[in-house]
């Protein structure tokens, strides 16, 4: 569902130009501005982009991928009253509270990409639609709920052990001797990747995050089991670069509490599952492209429209 959520997000995007003043300057180079105006008219019709279906990778316009996004979302929004799911103001507003809770990056993108309420409102709508048309009778009790999470606690209900990791990364042998040099005179790890390490990280005093235990290549992994926090490996050779790693903080595993918010969380999720298994809403929005009166307005993007839903006016 969030996957939809995204590629929804990104044909609102495109879709929210009428919003933006067209004299907007966009950005200037060599002090020469680009304008809003020029910037979506651009955009619409970009050539050399698409999107993948199945194995396949087939070219449309940015233009004629938000008008099919919108034809598909106002078809679910109709078969959601054609089913008397359609939620009522009220619902909507305590659901664009809830998807923000369980997941701030949705509600995160739309203000960054200054899309504004209105259309976080109605692409909540849209997702609410989706939802409760596929899951319209469909019960999941609570022995479900619990079974899923417990048979899927170490997949996707708990946060495997980390380990806090600074690296060194030298692609000339001979420079070992000066770290180790700097090392034993007191120079701090961090110090030490930003004087003498390459890549991205010796500007971040060679900081790679919390990294976890499982994640660790396995050509690393046996030099770094073992360390306590606050050690470092020896010098590890690996095609031609030369690596020292610090153990800079070791976090335990954590497993998330089946709690009311995950309980929800998981019983919408096998909800979804279940009521898309015995009525696929996909192939219901197939039969409904098909039966759609779509009439074509002399955009420039008629005959995709036409090939893609297999008529207009």
């Amino acid at each position: 569902m969030k996957a939809q959520a995204f590629l929804a997000l990104a044909a609102l995007a495109v879709s929210a130009a009428a919003q933006v003043d067209p004299n907007r300057t966009m950005v200037i180079v060599n002090g020469e501005e680009i304008k809003a105006e020029m910037y979506y008219r651009r955009m619409e019709v970009l050539p050399n982009v698409g999107r993948k279906v199945g194995d396949t990778f087939v070219p449309a316009t940015p233009g004629f991928m938000t008008l099919q996004q919108l034809i598909n979302e106002t078809l679910i929004l109709q078969l959601a009253k054609a089913d008397e799911v359609y939620p009522s103001p009220e619902e909507v507003a305590a659901d664009m509270v809830r998807r923000a809770k369980d997941d701030p990056a949705i509600k995160m993108g739309f203000d960054r990409l200054g899309l504004g309420e209105d259309l976080y409102r109605y692409d909540t709508l849209v997702e609410m639609c989706r939802f409760r048309v596929i899951t319209k009778g469909i019960n999941v009790t609570d022995f479900e709920v619990e079974k899923y999470y417990n048979d899927h606690k170490h997949r996707y209900f708990t946060i495997p052990k980390r380990l806090t990791l600074r690296m060194i990364a030298l692609d000339d042998a001979a420079k070992k001797a000066e770290v180790d040099k700097d090392l034993a005179g007191g120079m701090s790890f961090g110090d030490a990747a930003r004087k003498h390490s390459i890549g991205i990280s010796a500007t971040k005093g060679g900081e790679l995050g919390d990294v976890p235990e499982t994640g660790l290549s396995p050509l690393i992994k046996p030099h770094i089991n073992g360390i306590e926090k606050g050690e470092r490996t020896g010098w590890i050779e690996i095609q031609g670069k030369h690596l020292m790693y610090q153990v800079d903080d070791i976090l335990a595993a954590e497993e998330f509490e089946l709690d009311a918010d995950l309980t929800r969380t998981i019983r919408r999720r096998l909800m979804f599952d279940k009521g898309n298994a015995t009525r696929p809403i996909a192939v219901r929005l197939a039969q409904l492209r098909k039966e759609a009166n779509i009439e074509l307005q002399g955009t420039p993007f008629d005959d995709q429209i036409k090939s893609a839903f297999g008529g207009g006016q």
